[in-house]
Protein backbone atom coordinates (compact mmCIF):
# COMPACT_ATOMS: atom_id res chain seq x y z
CA UNK A 1 0.00 0.00 0.00
CA UNK A 2 2.83 2.40 0.85
CA UNK A 3 4.50 1.85 -2.56
CA UNK A 4 1.18 2.47 -4.29
CA UNK A 5 0.69 5.72 -2.37
CA UNK A 6 4.25 6.85 -3.14
CA UNK A 7 3.74 6.08 -6.82
CA UNK A 8 0.47 7.99 -6.86
CA UNK A 9 2.11 10.94 -5.12
CA UNK A 10 4.93 10.83 -7.65
CA UNK A 11 2.45 10.75 -10.54
CA UNK A 12 0.55 13.67 -9.06
CA UNK A 13 3.79 15.63 -8.67
CA UNK A 14 4.79 14.82 -12.25
CA UNK A 15 1.40 15.95 -13.54
CA UNK A 16 1.55 19.20 -11.56
CA UNK A 17 5.08 19.87 -12.81
CA UNK A 18 4.00 19.24 -16.39
CA UNK A 19 1.05 21.63 -16.01
CA UNK A 20 3.23 24.33 -14.47
CA UNK A 21 5.90 23.91 -17.13
CA UNK A 22 3.23 24.24 -19.81
CA UNK A 23 2.16 27.53 -18.20
CA UNK A 24 5.76 28.75 -18.27
CA UNK A 25 6.00 27.78 -21.95
CA UNK A 26 2.87 29.82 -22.70
CA UNK A 27 4.19 32.82 -20.75
CA UNK A 28 7.56 32.57 -22.51
CA UNK A 29 5.80 32.56 -25.87
CA UNK A 30 3.95 35.75 -24.90
CA UNK A 31 7.22 37.36 -23.76
CA UNK A 32 8.91 36.54 -27.09
CA UNK A 33 5.96 37.91 -29.10
CA UNK A 34 5.95 41.10 -27.03
CA UNK A 35 9.71 41.52 -27.50
CA UNK A 36 9.16 41.21 -31.23
CA UNK A 37 6.44 43.87 -31.03
CA UNK A 38 8.78 46.10 -29.06
CA UNK A 39 11.52 45.76 -31.68
CA UNK A 40 9.03 46.65 -34.42
CA UNK A 41 8.27 49.87 -32.55
CA UNK A 42 12.03 50.48 -32.29
CA UNK A 43 12.21 50.29 -36.08
CA UNK A 44 9.49 52.92 -36.37
CA UNK A 45 11.36 55.10 -33.89
CA UNK A 46 14.51 54.68 -35.99
CA UNK A 47 12.79 56.13 -39.06
CA UNK A 48 11.59 59.16 -37.12
CA UNK A 49 14.98 59.75 -35.52
CA UNK A 50 16.78 59.40 -38.86
CA UNK A 51 14.44 61.74 -40.67
CA UNK A 52 14.81 64.41 -37.96
CA UNK A 53 18.53 63.95 -37.28
CA UNK A 54 17.92 62.78 -33.71
CA UNK A 55 20.65 60.67 -32.13
CA UNK A 56 19.76 57.05 -31.54
CA UNK A 57 20.86 56.85 -27.91
CA UNK A 58 18.88 59.13 -25.62
CA UNK A 59 20.46 58.78 -22.15
CA UNK A 60 17.72 60.62 -20.26
CA UNK A 61 14.99 58.49 -21.84
CA UNK A 62 16.99 55.32 -21.12
CA UNK A 63 17.44 56.23 -17.45
CA UNK A 64 13.76 57.10 -17.14
CA UNK A 65 12.66 53.78 -18.66
CA UNK A 66 14.98 51.70 -16.47
CA UNK A 67 13.96 53.55 -13.30
CA UNK A 68 10.26 53.14 -14.08
CA UNK A 69 10.61 49.45 -14.91
CA UNK A 70 12.61 48.79 -11.75
CA UNK A 71 9.99 50.56 -9.64
CA UNK A 72 7.24 48.55 -11.32
CA UNK A 73 9.19 45.32 -10.82
CA UNK A 74 9.74 46.03 -7.14
CA UNK A 75 5.99 46.44 -6.57
CA UNK A 76 5.57 42.97 -8.11
CA UNK A 77 8.30 41.40 -5.98
CA UNK A 78 10.86 41.09 -8.78
CA UNK A 79 14.57 41.65 -8.40
CA UNK A 80 15.64 45.17 -9.40
CA UNK A 81 18.96 43.72 -10.60
CA UNK A 82 17.15 41.27 -12.89
CA UNK A 83 15.11 44.07 -14.45
CA UNK A 84 18.15 46.34 -14.81
CA UNK A 85 20.12 43.62 -16.60
CA UNK A 86 17.13 42.61 -18.71
CA UNK A 87 16.52 46.19 -19.86
CA UNK A 88 20.21 46.69 -20.58
CA UNK A 89 19.95 43.78 -23.04
CA UNK A 90 16.63 44.93 -24.49
CA UNK A 91 17.91 48.49 -24.90
CA UNK A 92 21.16 47.36 -26.52
CA UNK A 93 19.18 45.37 -29.09
CA UNK A 94 16.83 48.29 -29.66
CA UNK A 95 19.75 50.64 -30.28
CA UNK A 96 21.33 48.07 -32.61
CA UNK A 97 18.09 47.76 -34.60
CA UNK A 98 17.66 51.53 -34.72
CA UNK A 99 21.19 51.85 -36.04
CA UNK A 100 20.48 49.37 -38.81
CA UNK A 101 17.08 50.82 -39.68
CA UNK A 102 18.25 54.42 -39.53
CA UNK A 103 20.94 53.71 -42.10
CA UNK A 104 18.50 52.44 -44.70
Amino acid sequence: MCNLQQRNNSEIADERLTNLRNKIDEIDSIIIKQLSNRMQVSKEIAYIKASHNITIFQPNRYRQVVEQRIAQAETLGLSPQLIKELYEKIHAESVRIQGLEGNQ
